[in-house]
């Protein structure tokens, strides 16, 4: 009960962040695909195993308004490549801050693996955007996702994952 009670607050948390439109914003658009793959631990009473996670594409696509150009939010599709083709969403919330010529993302996301098995939980993420050209950039980033529900999740254990992750992405501003 208390892991659920932990998830609804975290999703509140989120939902509340999220800035509301007005008539005159314009709105910038950033889709993009990375890779992760990292370890994973399952822990708990029964002890605990360590693995190499699945290699996952996350297809991603942030927002942020003209009069909130400090928080990106939006969302992602994942799907695992080599184990059985798990697919999930991640709804997402980052904050956007430049450093010269990158663009450092610190993050949270609730990923929701959906089939063929079930996962829930909270995600932490530091990311980097480098700029290429004509609106490219290269992605980078860390993430730890620790998932506390659901049928692939060993009972009364918790599953700790540590990805890396590369890709590009597109900003439509």
């Amino acid at each position: 009960m208390e892991r659920w009670r932990c998830i609804v607050g975290t999703l509140l948390t989120a939902w509340m962040a999220i800035p509301a439109a007005a008539a005159a914003q314009s709105q910038a658009i950033t889709p993009g695909v990375s890779f992760r793959f990292g370890i994973e631990r399952s822990a708990g009473q029964g002890g605990g195993a360590t693995a190499l996670t699945p290699l996952m594409v996350d297809a991603s696509v942030r927002m942020w308004t003209d009069e909130a150009t400090r928080i990106a939010w939006g969302g992602s599709l994942i799907a695992e490549l080599n184990s059985g083709g798990a697919i999930g969403i991640a709804p997402r919330i980052e904050l956007r801050h430049g450093l010269g010529d990158l663009e450092l993302r610190p993050g949270a996301a609730l990923p929701f693996f959906v089939a063929p098995m079930t996962m829930l939980g909270p995600e932490l993420s530091a990311g980097v955007r480098l700029p290429l050209s004509h609106g490219f950039g290269l992605l980078g980033g860390l993430a730890v996702t620790m998932f506390l529900v659901g049928n692939n999740v060993p009972e009364d254990a918790t599953l700790l994952q540590l990805t890396g992750s590369l890709g590009i992405d597109l900003a439509l501003e």
